[in-house]
C-alpha cells in the first residue's frame, strides 16, 4: 500500500480544493463520500494497466486529477474553471517541489515580502514606476540576484516592457536560470500585474 501514497496525497490536495468550491458555487459542494467514490471509480477505470507501479501511479494521479477537474468544473463559470485549473496545477507543483511555498505566497501577496533596497536606490528611469521598483526589490527575496541583473540590463528591460510581454524572452540569461512559475512572478512584478493572466494562460 505504501507505493500508492502519491495517489493518496494527490487525492488529499484535490479534496481540499473541491471542498472550498462551495464558497463559489453551491452546486460544487462535494463531500468526502463523493470524493471517495470518485477515487474508487478512477482506480477501477484506470486507463493504464501496467504492472510497473510507478507507471500505474502516474496514470492514476493523472486520471484522478482529470476526473475531479471535469466533474467540479461542470458546475463552475468559465473564469472560475480557469482559476480552479490554475490552483490544481500550483498545488500539484508544490507537492512535487517544483514550486516553493514562498513563491506561492509571493504570488498571492507580494506586499508581505520585505524590500531589499530602499526607494532611493531606484535607477533613474522615467519608465520605471516606484511601485514596480518596490516589487522588484521584493522579488529579490525570491530570486536572488534579480535586482542586480535588472539594473545592469535596464535598457533591455525597458524594451521588454514595451507592449505585450507574453511569449517574449526575458532579457539576458534570466530565462535559463528560472522556473516557469518564477517567470510568472517576474511578469507579475515588472508589469505591475498588467499581463499576469495572459502569461498564466
Amino acid at each position: 500500500r505504501a507505493i500508492y501514497r502519491p495517489v493518496a496525497a494527490r487525492s488529499a490536495i484535490l479534496f481540499e480544493l473541491t471542498s472550498d468550491l462551495k464558497f463559489i458555487s453551491p452546486l460544487s459542494d462535494f463531500d468526502i463520500a463523493q470524493h471517495a467514490n470518485l477515487l474508487k471509480s478512477t482506480i477501477s477505470k484506470c486507463t493504464n494497466h501496467s504492472t510497473k507501479a510507478p507507471t500505474r501511479i502516474t496514470s492514476l494521479c493523472r486520471d484522478l486529477t482529470n476526473a475531479i477537474y471535469h466533474l467540479a468544473g461542470a458546475a463552475l463559470e468559465h473564469h472560475h474553471r480557469f482559476a480552479f485549473a490554475f490552483l490544481i496545477a500550483v498545488k500539484v507543483s508544490i507537492q512535487g517541489e517544483q514550486i516553493r511555498e514562498n513563491e506561492w505566497e509571493f504570488f498571492l501577496n507580494p506586499h508581505l515580502v520585505p524590500q531589499k533596497q530602499v526607494l532611493e536606490d531606484k535607477p533613474s528611469a522615467s519608465w520605471l514606476s516606484d511601485s514596480v521598483w518596490i516589487g522588484i526589490t521584493r522579488l529579490e527575496q525570491i530570486i536572488p540576484g534579480f535586482v542586480e541583473g535588472f539594473v545592469n540590463q535596464l535598457a533591455e528591460w525597458k524594451e521588454f516592457c514595451i507592449g505585450t510581454v507574453t511569449q517574449k524572452d526575458l532579457p539576458g540569461l534570466v530565462e535559463s536560470k528560472i522556473t516557469s512559475f518564477q517567470r510568472i512572478l517576474i511578469i507579475q512584478t515588472v508589469t505591475d500585474g498588467s499581463y499576469l493572466i495572459d502569461e498564466i494562460i
